[in-house]
């Protein structure tokens, strides 16, 4: 199988192409801006020699593919916030291209990654299958952006009833890799950790679901297995998790102290605020998807051996030390 990767430098494609290396039988295109980091980083992952990277004036249609996975999208809130409206053109553009090689080779697959967001900004409640999205068209605003680019992409790709596309919404993510300097609600709290800072947030509770590494790869692999299929997917773990548990569960596991306070939220909503942000959209189940892990589970792993990779154990060791000083406020993550 042979899988040409759109948007290779992005975290949740590195995890997946570190997972999809333990096969044999499967030959990767990884497709960047900026070859020179992909190459580095193949390098320094000791990822095999079969992998290829290509920029993507290197894609067109000669190029022979069983599978397109486009993972191109913003990865940091205050990225898609600066970009604004610049986010739809630039997530059509790269669609378009995955579209125009599926029409001289109808069989290949293409999995387009949407986001949650494509539900709109309601999420008083989490979404199903009887959710509608629901735009203000009379009122643009600049985080509506990036919801309406995956909106469009969906349409699109379900008026191509005869071509293999399969968008799967992620409502969050997370693994060792994240970068921490990004700006999401997990990010925020681990960089608490990180640099031994007490945490402040609000009282109000939120809602996440964050899906595991291992849980992407098994929905991803359905698909690829699959002969024909035109679909979209929620994704989501085994249980979401409230902000409250969360924060717990940290404390618990880490040295990390938290108090609530009133003070006015600092944190880059690029999407706009949601409560309950997940899916009980279960369709993907009928294709034999079943998740491995709950949102906690997913957290407290990743994150111990993302806090533990660089860090002397003893660092991490929980003690009575609550002198730090300095702030941070919960980031409502996309």
């Amino acid at each position: 199988m042979r899988i040409a990767v759109l948007g290779a430098t992005s975290y949740i494609a590195q995890d997946f192409i570190r997972t999809i290396a333990l096969r044999n039988d499967v030959a990767l295109d990884l497709y960047g801006r900026n070859p020179e980091v992909l190459l580095t980083w193949l390098s320094i992952e000791n990822l095999p020699a079969i992998f290829k990277v290509k920029t993507y004036s290197q894609f067109n249609k000669d190029n022979s593919y069983d599978a397109i996975i486009n993972f191109i999208g913003v990865g940091n809130p205050a990225d898609a916030k600066a970009m604004g409206a610049s986010i739809f053109a630039i997530t059509a553009e790269y669609d378009k291209m995955a579209l125009d090689y599926l029409h001289n080779h109808p069989k290949t697959k293409y999995i387009f990654l949407s986001s949650g967001i494509a539900y709109g900004s309601n999420f008083e409640k989490p979404v199903d299958e009887c959710s509608k999205t629901c735009l203000d068209l009379n009122n643009q605003l600049e985080t509506d952006w990036y919801a309406k680019s995956k909106i469009y992409c969906e349409l699109l790709h379900r008026s191509l009833r005869h071509l293999n596309i399969i968008d799967l919404r992620i409502f969050n993510y997370f693994s060792r890799n994240i970068d921490l300097t990004n700006r999401y609600l997990i990010t925020d709290i681990l960089r608490a950790v990180k640099n031994q800072e007490h945490f402040y947030t609000n009282a109000q509770n939120i809602w996440r679901d964050f899906l595991h590494p291992q849980d992407f790869y098994q929905i991803v692999s359905l698909i690829l297995a699959e002969d024909s299929i035109n679909e979209v997917f929620d994704c989501y773990s085994q249980a979401p998790i409230d902000k409250f548990s969360l924060l717990t569960a940290i404390k618990e596991n880490f040295s990390f102290s938290f108090s609530y306070t009133e003070s006015a939220d600092l944190s880059i909503n690029a999407t706009g605020l949601k409560k309950k942000y997940y899916s009980e959209n279960y369709k993907a189940a009928f294709w034999g998807y079943k998740p491995q892990k709950t949102s906690m589970q997913c957290i407290i792993e990743e994150a111990t051996s993302l806090m533990y990779a660089n860090t002397s154990p003893l660092k991490m060791i929980k003690n009575s030390d609550q002198n730090a000083t300095a702030a941070l406020v919960l980031a409502d993550g996309i």
